[in-house]
């Protein structure tokens, strides 16, 4: 089957080049969210340093940044500040995003005190272009000329996620205060002096209407807040048009929930959903307990079941697919709800080793241990072996009924972390530098079936010869000689970064019987709140955990109890990033936090910190007799590949990645305009003309846009970019667009 989406690597950057001498390297914080960010209108690159933000204006056509930066921003610094998690720089950043308010292009950055920063981008342009003047002599800056904050607040505690709500001018904010603060900005005129009241009963009649002023009337700011239980990484509104007031407002939270609030009604979430895969799932229907250390998961303490995320995700382009070639797809349907497509990825390899050098060698003095994001309640200190990979026959394989349960010892320190991939110094010495660890006959186990769907669920049964083990202790007490200091070294320094298990714990894997991880999905409604609705919106949205990720058909559907069952199936994936064998539980720092969509391209992009990104497009389906049309995905592309072969994924070694931004490219795309076939679930006459301008605002605008109706106002899609930011500060720059019908390369495809 062809793919919609033609994906070309543009420009590979070493970090090392641009800062020979390691200690000119701007300082980066690893453990955070998306610290990069592009502009949708103007040619800069957003990097977030410390407590920095560096502005780049990348070159054409291999995307390639000098070493010094265009300009600094320095976001300023409450008077009073929350409890963050850093405390050597509290005020450094946790994320930025670049995104519309109305018609404004804007950069909003969150800090670990609580502080949250916006700027206009088209401010910063306007410097910009006002110092390229000042340096041929046309013009002379004045001191005071810089960037001003349009946004300044703290809200209490370490600030992680950022949402923009285009059309209703809404920004909403979540903090390890287990709160989402929500700044509506007034939308209307306020009440002028002239129509100020003068008797009391007119008095009392403008503060009842003020009283009303949200969510109708908006002639004054607004800020709503919603209360949930844990840390919130992540938050999204829908800007797919079918919601233009900006009621609707996803958060996600580090106990596996994603919670569906009603901006209108915020007392509640209006409804939680729960989706994932559990050692101690016993129906279908339920979740398990996701606290940390009470599930039968043996990686319980990495908090597998997080929810780092969700989107209403835009189908407007989503390519259409019949029910025959839908058959193709490697899935396999899982009762009750699921379909899944684990299997998809099976036609990806891992290099062995990177064709990019190790760039520093490791500087201990520089190393220290790194601070979480404070949604991480444990952190595993990690490394490997490879003289584990022998013993390695017994993989927790989580699957059910055909999902591919083969697991070699091999594939053990590519899955975990491409330990290949990964290089502390001279690679001659490496077994020197590591130690040799044997692991005595005792503790190695054949390889065990796994139990059917839903067949006894319970703690997994011990090797007779090891002792009872505590419920939070990752090896029994027997394994002393053969564990050693550890450290995850990984730090705001950038040193070394090793994404892979402990000897200790992969030797605890072989010793025990791996428990079988089962699919629920739980749903539960607020039900008179989702029963009024009268035109709820119809698309899908993604929910991505720490390792699987999940489009949700039907997310409004009214169900006539509170607790309810999904309507149609839920599209799973579970470790998109790791083809290959199964190993039994992947590193702490192994999760998806990074995640967007290009809805011009029918595209959406979801990346792990351990270097490796995956581009899926969208498809609909409609089977005879359906009324609405059922919504799917394919993994294309995982980046970064080796030159020349897409299915070949490589990676930088002892890096991370800090995160992954993406515009369209460089200079003026095509003004042709495509005239398609009206239909119901991919593009609605639900925009205002308005809405729409907002939309064309992030897209080139034809000059013929004017003489064409809505049907017709669809963009010939541009080409996009895709960069990648390391934690050493390398750069891999790819290219995405859309391929023609006729699956004929264009231009955008032959010439880099």
């Amino acid at each position: 089957m062809p793919k919609p989406i033609a994906c070309i690597a543009t420009g590979v950057h070493l970090g090392h080049k641009r800062f020979p001498d390691r200690h000119d390297r701007p300082k980066i914080k690893a453990w955070r969210c998306d610290l990069t960010a592009l502009s949708q209108l103007y040619n800069l690159y957003f990097l977030a340093c410390n407590d920095t933000i560096h502005i780049y204006q990348p070159s054409f056509p291999d995307q390639g940044l000098p070493k010094e930066p265009e300009l600094i921003l320095h976001p300023p610094v409450s008077l009073i500040t929350g409890v963050g998690v850093d405390p050597e720089d509290p005020h450094s950043i946790t994320r930025i995003h670049v995104d519309y308010l109305g018609r404004e292009e804007i950069l909003l950055a969150t800090c670990d005190d609580g502080d949250v920063v916006g700027y206009r981008v088209d401010e910063i342009q306007r410097l910009l272009n006002r110092r390229t003047l000042a340096k041929d002599g046309e013009l002379e800056l004045a001191d005071s000329d810089k960037v001003k904050v349009f946004l300044h607040r703290n809200v209490g505690a370490s600030a992680w996620g950022l949402a923009v709500h285009r059309e209703a001018r809404i920004i909403a904010i979540s903090a390890n205060t287990h709160n989402v603060t929500v700044l509506a900005y007034a939308l209307a005129p306020p009440i002028s002096s002239s129509d100020s009241p003068d008797s009391s009963e007119n008095i009392s009649a403008t503060i009842n209407e003020l009283a009303h002023d949200w969510p109708s009337l908006r002639r004054r700011d607004h800020t709503i807040i919603l209360r949930a239980e844990t840390n919130i990484p992540a938050i999204a509104f829908n800007n797919n048009g079918d919601d233009p007031t900006g009621r609707w407002l996803f958060s996600s939270s580090v106990d596996g929930k994603t919670l569906l609030w009603d901006l209108h009604h915020t007392g509640s979430p209006a409804r939680v959903i729960q989706v994932g895969w559990c050692a101690s799932t016993q129906s279908p229907r339920k979740a398990p307990s996701t606290i940390p250390g009470y599930c039968d998961c043996p990686d319980k303490s990495n908090i597998p079941h997080a929810c780092w995320g969700a989107m209403f995700l835009d189908t407007r382009s989503a390519s259409e697919m019949s029910p025959t070639e839908e058959l193709t797809l490697e899935s396999q349907e899982i009762p009750s709800y699921f379909r899944d497509m684990t299997g998809s990825n099976k036609r990806f390899k891992l290099k062995a080793t990177a064709n990019w050098p190790n760039y520093w060698p490791p500087n201990t003095e520089e190393m220290s241990s790194d601070e979480d994001d404070g949604s991480s309640m444990m952190v595993v200190q990690e490394t490997l072996s490879e003289e584990l990979e022998e013993t390695s026959s017994n993989h927790e394989t989580g699957d059910v009924e055909g999902l591919d349960s083969d697991a070699d010892s091999d594939a053990m320190s590519v899955e975990s972390g491409n330990e290949n991939d990964v290089t502390l110094g001279d690679d001659t010495n490496e077994a020197e530098n590591n130690g040799t660890m044997q692991v005595p006959e005792s503790l190695q186990t054949p390889a065990i079936q796994s139990d059917s769907l839903f067949g006894s669920v319970g703690q997994p049964s011990i090797n007779p010869q090891l002792p009872a083990l505590n419920p939070l202790q990752l090896q029994p007490p027997n394994f002393a000689d053969l564990v050693w200091t550890d450290t995850d070294v990984s730090s705001d320094e950038d040193g070394p970064f090793i994404a892979a298990t402990t000897q200790a714990q992969i030797a605890y894997a072989n010793a025990i019987r791996m428990p079988t991880r089962r699919p629920y999905c739980e749903v539960q409604s607020q039900r008179d709140q989702m029963r009024i609705l009268k035109n709820p919106p119809i698309g899908p949205c993604l929910i991505i955990t720490r390792e699987e990720i999940y489009l949700y058909q039907r997310p409004f559907h009214c169900a006539e109890t509170s607790f309810s069952d999904p309507v149609d199936r839920i599209i799973s994936m579970r470790r998109p990033l790791h083809p290959g064998p199964w190993a039994p539980f992947l590193c702490s720092g192994d999760r998806m936090c990074y995640f967007c969509q290009i809805p011009e391209l029918g595209v959406f992009v979801v990346a792990s910190s351990i270097g490796r990104v995956g581009v899926f497009s969208l498809y609909w389906t409609r089977k005879k007799g359906e009324v609405l049309p059922q919504y799917g995905y394919k993994l294309e592309y995982l980046l970064p590949f080796e030159n020349g072969n897409d299915e070949e994924v490589t990676s930088v070694k002892g890096a991370r990645l800090v995160g992954v931004a993406t515009g369209p490219v460089q200079g003026k795309s095509c003004r042709k305009v495509l005239h398609i076939k009206r239909r119901s679930h991919c593009f609605t006459c639900k925009f205002a003309t308005d809405s729409l301008t907002t939309l064309l605002g992030m897209f080139d605008r034809p000059e013929e846009v004017e003489e064409l109706t809505i049907e017709e106002r669809i963009m010939q899609p541009r080409r996009w970019r895709l960069l990648m930011y390391f934690t050493d500060h390398t750069i891999i720059s790819f290219e995405l667009s859309k391929r023609r019908v006729d699956n004929s390369p264009g231009l955008s495809e032959l010439v880099v």
